[in-house]
């Protein structure tokens, strides 16, 4: 796999866990310090706030 194929299969994870919602499982995949702005200038604190959305 390369590093890119590595990136896309992680983030897909990520969006899979988020979209369950299972909040525990998306942190695992986050920066502790990430920060997140959806469409219309949301700010997302974290993975709760993202899998609440």
């Amino acid at each position: 796999m390369t590093e890119a194929e590595n990136a896309v299969a992680i983030v897909k994870e990520f969006l899979v866990a988020s979209m369950i919602p299972d909040a525990e499982r998306a942190a695992t995949y986050m920066h502790p310090e990430v920060k997140i702005t959806f469409t219309g200038g949301r700010a997302m604190a974290g993975a709760a706030d993202i899998a609440q959305f």
